[in-house]
C-alpha cells in the first residue's frame, strides 16, 4: 500500500508516513518498537543489555481505514534479533 492502492478497496486515495504517536497522561512520543539482545552465556558482574529500536510510521486509505504499520531501522533491529 506504500506506493499504490489499498489492497482491501482498490483506493488510490493513500496517506504515507503517518506518524503513530503514544499519547500518554503528561507526555506525547512517537510509538516504537524495541529489540532486547539475549543476555550472552557468561558475562563479567556488570553487563548492560544491548537492543535496538525502531519508530512507526502508519499508511492509511482514505477511503475505507485500512492501515499498514511500517518500521524504520531495520538494518540495526535485525543484527539485534539474529543475535538471540
Amino acid at each position: 500500500m506504500k506506493h499504490g492502492k489499498c489492497p482491501k478497496c482498490g483506493s488510490k486515495q493513500i496517506m504515507t508516513d503517518v506518524e503513530v504517536r503514544d499519547d500518554g497522561r503528561s507526555s506525547s512520543h512517537p510509538l516504537k518498537v524495541l529489540v532486547h539482545e539475549p543476555e550472552p552465556p557468561s558475562h563479567g558482574r556488570i553487563w548492560i543489555q544491548g537492543s535496538s529500536a525502531g519508530e512507526l510510521s502508519a499508511c492509511i486509505c482514505a477511503k475505507c481505514g485500512y492501515t499498514e504499520l511500517y518500521t524504520n531501522n531495520l538494518s540495526e533491529l535485525y543484527t539485534s534479533y539474529t543475535k538471540r
